[in-house]
């Protein structure tokens, strides 16, 4: 008996739950389904961005409005925030630093991508959007090298950049004062070859700055070298005509780095070293030896000596 009068009991719990839920949910209908009104944020994305100009950063990310609708549209735009685009070039005026767009075309806008009708009383009655100006300089570019070669090794030349200069758009503000566009920092090791690889542009922090294009091609030439030494005779000048004078030593050394592939085509006749009388250091009797002419393609050129005593005969 007990068991049917438990049995008797669940049932009835059950169709009482059934029939409160039947109730809500027939409430939640009516409830939802009434025009009720709200006020909904909406984020916002600019779109057709004007050539020539770049978004100022004090530019509105959200905007609100009153609208009335069904209490399901209006939930449903709470819970997950609407993305209204709008479209810059529609709006745009030449030479504008400010697009206003006014509440009856952000209506529209509203009603077309959200589908919510009779927007209003959008936060401060318009958008104001700012615009920032760009201007484009042509600029060089330099390598940034960190460069170590193989001993007996070097570059015969500057590093060369295919293009050797790129275009920089921004606001004139921030790119007024650059004058050169340096590469991502280039490192090799015990380098012995010619070398060409493409290599990054620096990136700038700031993200309205940009470069074009983002990469060059950096080349140069590297080739052995050897050390060879040369004697050359010493040219004296502007020595007074009334003035007897000898030179001790009459002869000077040079060494220098060279290409092995050039090794035996330079030789001292192709050096002119000279020393000025009129620029001689009186105190200590000697004069410093100068190199006037001497042929491209040689590295590291010491004299031995560095000084050149000389005597005077009356």
């Amino acid at each position: 008996m007990s068991s049917g009068n438990s049995k008797y009991r669940n049932s009835k719990i059950k169709n009482f739950l059934f029939f409160l839920g039947v109730a809500i949910v027939i409430w939640l209908l009516t409830k939802f389904s009434k025009e009720t009104a709200a006020t909904l944020t909406v984020g916002i994305t600019y779109e057709q961005l004007p050539n020539n100009t770049l978004l100022s950063d004090k530019n509105q990310e959200e905007i609100s409005f009153d609208v009335t609708s069904n209490g399901f549209q209006v939930l449903f735009h709470s819970v997950k925030k609407p993305i209204l685009e709008i479209p810059l070039m529609d709006f745009y005026k030449e030479g504008d630093s400010i697009i206003q767009i006014p509440e009856t075309s952000l209506s529209k806008l509203v009603e077309r991508q959200l589908s919510i009708y009779n927007a209003r009383n959008f936060t401060n009655n318009e958008l104001k959007v700012f615009l920032d100006r760009t201007i484009s300089k042509k600029l060089p570019v330099k390598a940034t090298l960190n460069l170590h070669y193989k001993e007996g090794f070097r570059a015969i030349d500057s590093a060369q950049m295919k293009p050797d200069s790129v275009l920089l758009y921004g606001p004139s503000e921030f790119i007024k004062e650059i004058t050169y566009i340096p590469t991502q920092e280039i490192t090799k090791k015990e380098l012995q070859g010619n070398f060409t690889e493409d290599v990054a542009l620096l990136e700038f922090e700031n993200p309205k700055i940009k470069v074009v294009p983002k990469k060059v091609t950096v080349s140069f030439e590297v080739k052995e070298f050897s050390q060879k030494q040369v004697t050359v005779p010493i040219e004296l000048l502007n020595v007074p005509s009334n003035t007897s004078l000898k030179i001790i030593p009459e002869n000077i050394n040079l060494s220098f780095d060279v290409m092995v592939d050039n090794f035996n085509d330079i030789s001292g006749s192709d050096f002119r070293v000279v020393c000025d009388f009129s620029e001689k250091v009186s105190e200590g009797n000697f004069m410093i030896p100068k190199i006037l002419n001497q042929p491209k393609g040689i590295y590291r050129v010491e004299l031995s000596p560095r000084k050149i005593e000389y005597l005077i005969f009356k």
